[in-house]
């Protein structure tokens, strides 16, 4: 009896080992499934990352391309040039200092009436008090007078955008050009300095006249730059020139004049 009860309760452990065995087994062979099911998912994932890594690198290429054949196609002296740092052909020799017309080197931290000697160079006259006063006048009459404009100059670098006069003055400088390799030099210059989104000097333009500018550029004229030049004296005329003849440094060179007049 004793006998035959302990081959049942063996028999009965070894189904029980048996079936943990294969219950074992199962599980394990579950978790390699979902292994096997997550590698897949990983794997797919890299794929589709790499991917879209691909095309976002393909996509940068293609807009830095276009935006640089854009910009070295609308300059003849060719932008790219410029973008990597090759330097100009010296084509009309210190064209780029004669344009802007740099003379003296002024200092923003004195007060504009100190420089009142360099507002009639030497063998230019002195402007007058009856000149001086009529800046006051209109924009047009202090645009007019070499000493006004050189005064407005040094007004407007001290509130950092000289280079509104400065394009206007290469602006000026291109419509008395009518040498056709000199016109293209100096179209390329402007365009540079002036209207390239890449210069530090860019003057603020409408989309329209850039587009315009952009389109001109293709064969440059010495009227390519006319209604940049407009919009650009229309908002030193709106903005610059009312604090300018309110600034400390009108009063200072008119009331200097006035103390050194004969007739005071």
């Amino acid at each position: 009896m004793d006998v035959t009860a302990g081959r049942v309760l063996s028999t009965a452990h070894g189904f029980r080992a048996d079936g943990d065995a294969q219950a074992a087994a199962g599980v394990a062979a579950g978790g390699f499934r979902r292994w096997g099911c997550s590698t897949d998912l990983r794997e797919s994932s890299l794929k589709c990352l790499l991917l879209l890594l691909v095309l976002l690198l393909q996509l940068f290429l293609l807009v830095s391309t276009n935006y640089i054949i854009h910009y070295a196609a609308v300059s003849p002296l060719g932008t790219m040039r410029g973008m990597m740092g090759v330097v100009k052909p010296p084509v009309i020799p210190r064209l780029r200092e004669a344009m802007s017309g740099r003379t003296v080197c002024f200092d923003r931290s004195k007060p504009l009436g100190s420089y009142l000697c360099h507002l009639h160079p030497l063998g230019s006259p002195r402007p007058s008090v009856e000149e001086v006063r009529s800046w006051g006048q209109s924009f047009d009459k202090l645009m007019k007078c070499p000493a006004g404009r050189k005064a407005f100059r040094e007004f407007l670098r001290t509130e950092f955008s000289e280079e509104n006069m400065l394009f206007w003055l290469a602006c000026e400088d291109l419509r008395q050009e009518t040498n056709k390799s000199a016109i293209e030099e100096k179209a390329g210059l402007i365009y540079e300095d002036y209207i390239s989104i890449l210069s530090p000097k860019e003057v603020s333009l409408d989309a329209r006249v850039r587009e315009a500018i952009n389109r001109g550029m293709l064969e440059p004229t010495c009227h390519t730059f006319d209604d940049a030049q407009l919009q650009i004296y229309t908002l030193m005329q709106r903005d610059s020139y009312p604090r300018f003849m309110n600034s400390p440094a009108y009063k200072t060179i008119l009331q200097t004049l006035s103390e050194q007049s004969p007739e005071s």
